[in-house]
Order: structure tokens, then C-alpha cells, then sequence
């Protein structure tokens, strides 16, 4: 299946992974064609087009449009390129209204989580994230008629980078948080040779002693 929406290191402070193993992620599915849809800018697409080209990838190009509402939150909606230059040319326009998508032409236009008027999008995009905003998107459909797409919420490329998409975004620690058993701490202090943990754990079981008085 076609990945429609993707986000790389680009969209700063909300994705995490390099344009490049991003690309790589998509090629190891087996995808045929993907869309880099990144947070304001289109910084990523020349490294996104060399990249996804030497994986044997069809690239496509896009970005995210934020659509200010009377109650000052910022939904986004987007848009992939089918003429490269009405593309680039509307995204360095940077539309704020729906009047605006309304009249874009070039583009393919998605609803996101910011369009209502059928007249400014031509498909209605699913996303894993949210539930509400997934149910919002239905009843977009039910109530306009406009054809619903499959996109992946894509901060991180692989489930393997989780904990450094948690560490780098977030600012969790990456470290264990919770009562460890004794090979969870052997896991934790893999830094130590097994003579420096039999010690310290020696140790321990003797502080517990000394604790029962």
C-alpha cells in the first residue's frame, strides 16, 4: 500500500528518524510509492527524492498546512504535489483558509483534522492517532460523500526506534523506571563485569541485613 504521509526528521521537534532510514523503512515494506509530508517546510524533499530513488521508490511530495480557527486552535490539513511547480508555489504561499485550498490547483487535498468544506479537499484521510479525530473523519465522509485514504501516523520509522523517539521528543528517560528483578538489574548494569556485580549485589544483600538490626 501506497505510505501517503510521512514524516521524518524535517517535521522538527514532532518526528524522529533521518530522511534517510525513513526511505529505508519504506523500502523494506515493499512500498512502491511515498509522500513526504512533513510540519512546515519542505526542507527534506531533495534528500527525500535521492533516497527513496536509490531504494527503487516512487517519491511523492507534500507538507502540512495549519488552518487558525476563531477559537485560536491550529488543525492541520495537507497536500501532495501532482504539478511540481502549482505545488511549490502554494506551499511557499502558505494557505490559511479553506477559500484558499478551495481554489489550489496542482495539488491533491487532504482534510486532516482542519477542513470541512468539500470544496477544499478532495479526500478524507484515516490515521491511527486519535480515535475522535478518527470518527471525526467518518462522519466527514457519511455527511460530504469524499472518498476516505489510509495513512500511517508516522513519528518514528520503525517500532525499534521508540524508546529514542521517547528520549529525543518527548524527554523521557530512556532508563527503567520501575522495580527491577535480579536479571533486570543484571540488564540494566550491562556496563559491569560479572566480578563488579556479584560485589555490589553482595553488598546489597548485606545492607539488607545490617536494615534488620
Amino acid at each position: 500500500m501506497p505510505q501517503l504521509r510521512v514524516r521524518s526528521e524535517c517535521s522538527f521537534r514532532e518526528a524522529f528518524g533521518t530522511v534517510e532510514q525513513t526511505a529505508q523503512v519504506i523500502a523494506d515494506l515493499g512500498v512502491k510509492t511515498a509522500g513526504l509530508v512533513d510540519t512546515g517546510g519542505t526542507w527534506g524533499h531533495v534528500r527525500w527524492e535521492k533516497a527513496l530513488k536509490s531504494a527503487g521508490v516512487q517519491p511523492a511530495f507534500g507538507t502540512e498546512f495549519c488552518i487558525p480557527t476563531e477559537a485560536k486552535a491550529k488543525p492541520r490539513c495537507w497536500v501532495l504535489a501532482e504539478d511540481i511547480a502549482a505545488f511549490y508555489r502554494l506551499s511557499s504561499s502558505k494557505p490559511t483558509t479553506e477559500a484558499e485550498l478551495a481554489a489550489a490547483k496542482g495539488v491533491i487535498r487532504f482534510a486532516g483534522a482542519a477542513l470541512t468544506d468539500p470544496e477544499a479537499f478532495d479526500y478524507i484521510d484515516l490515521n491511527p492517532r486519535s480515535l475522535r479525530q478518527s470518527k471525526h473523519a467518518l462522519d466527514l465522509h457519511r455527511s460530504t460523500g469524499k472518498p476516505l485514504v489510509l495513512t500511517s501516523d508516522c513519528d518514528y520509522p520503525s517500532a525499534a526506534q521508540l524508546p529514542e523517539y521517547l528520549a529525543w521528543v518527548d524527554g523521557r528517560k530512556m532508563t527503567p523506571q520501575t522495580i527491577l528483578r535480579d536479571d533486570e538489574l543484571r540488564q540494566a548494569f550491562w556496563f559491569l563485569d560479572d566480578a563488579t556485580f556479584h560485589a555490589a549485589r553482595l553488598n546489597t544483600f548485606e545492607v539488607g541485613e545490617r536494615l534488620q538490626g
